[in-house]
């Protein structure tokens, strides 16, 4: 519960889209919170190539995406 207030109160605070809040909150609910460690790792490895790259934004959406296709490789069995 506290992790989704803490995702409510980045929306608030405008430093994350609407959407990527939607997002990020279903899949909170729908895979729990181990799905928040690769989509961070993907974010801040976002972030460090948006301020090489001297833009001043960029949609967190790709880092979401990346995370959670991240989250399912991990899931495979290795065999």
């Amino acid at each position: 519960m506290l992790t989704m207030f803490v995702i409510w109160m980045i929306w608030q605070l405008e430093k994350m889209g609407g959407a990527d809040a939607q997002v990020l909150l279903t899949l909170l609910l729908l895979l729990g919170p181990t799905i928040l460690l690769p989509v961070a790792l993907t974010g801040g490895l976002q972030g460090i190539i948006t301020l090489l790259a001297r833009k001043k934004t960029m949609p967190f959406m790709v880092s979401v995406f990346t995370g959670t296709c991240v989250y399912f490789l991990m899931q495979l069995p290795i065999s």
